[in-house]
């Protein structure tokens, strides 16, 4: 767990870099788009080797029954009755994960002390107990997730955006705008993860939340405004852009109003994050 707040910290500490270094630029800054990416950009890499500790209470269910009587089979076998094998358990596991696209993998090994013991008195042969004691146990497990961190989870307009990227083709003008929108909404996304650092070191992320907002419905709108440019007369249709163009465009004005209105927000962001 603290492996991933500082990780989240690293990622707010370059959102402000970011921030300054692509809200002043224009799309003539920017190389050209050209192609798309197959898969959607990523939150976070779960990629890589990471290990921890564990320990709590355990159960163990157990039944006894005779089998054999000096080498004599005994069949069908006598139970003998059951019992539960409770107690305390440690240890420590390690595992490594690997991310494709949206995809994850990983392998984790554990192995953990114990002190699980249990007794019930035989069905077959009272006064005598039968007992359980497990000293150690481990677990090798496998692993197989899908990450949903991405800007999809953040952004309204995903999905026009998305159709923006199959649209773009060849057209130089058009790839310098979308390489623009994308280089901004990553940044969005690192201001919403820094948002959420601040969160997470038990101070109400004020300003931080605020400057998420602010920036990311400025984008979105902006993505709204792209592409009804490139939409042309048919912007305003039900097909434009398999369909996703109309619906962002009825609720594109609420994203200033939604959460927060946009002045207000910034008003926080100049008194709180500024100091003004």
């Amino acid at each position: 767990m603290k492996t991933w707040a500082l990780k989240r910290s690293a990622l707010a500490a370059v959102s402000l870099f970011a921030l300054g270094a692509v809200a002043p630029a224009s799309a003539a800054d920017l190389p050209p788009y050209a192609k798309a990416p197959v898969a959607p950009v990523l939150g976070y890499d779960w990629t890589g080797v990471y290990g921890g500790i564990n320990g709590g209470f355990g159960l163990a269910h157990s039944c006894w029954s005779i089998t054999g009587v000096a080498g004599i089979a005994v069949d069908p076998p006598v139970g003998e009755g059951c019992h539960n094998a409770s107690g305390g358990t440690v240890g420590g596991q390690v595992g490594y994960r690997w991310q494709k696209a949206h995809w994850v993998l990983g392998v984790e090994g554990q192995g953990n002390w114990s002190d699980f013991k249990g007794s019930n008195v035989s069905l077959v042969l009272a006064p005598l107990n039968n007992r359980t004691k497990i000293d150690t146990f481990g677990l090798i497990t496998g692993q197989l997730g899908y990450e949903r961190s991405g800007l999809e989870r953040i952004m309204s307009t995903w999905a026009l955006f998305e159709a923006m990227r199959a649209a773009v083709g060849d057209d130089e003008r058009r790839q310098e705008e979308l390489g623009a929108l994308e280089a901004a909404a990553r940044v969005a996304r690192l201001l919403v993860f820094r948002a959420a650092a601040v969160a997470d070191s038990g101070r109400p992320p004020d300003h931080e939340a605020a400057m998420a907002k602010v920036f990311a419905t400025d984008i979105e709108q902006k993505m709204v405004e792209v592409a009804s440019q490139w939409a042309g007369r048919a912007a305003r249709t039900g097909e434009a852009f398999g369909g996703h163009l109309l619906p962002a465009w009825l609720i594109a004005p609420s994203f200033s109003i939604r959460g927060g209105t946009n002045e207000v927000l910034r008003g926080i962001i100049a008194r709180r994050g500024l100091g003004l």
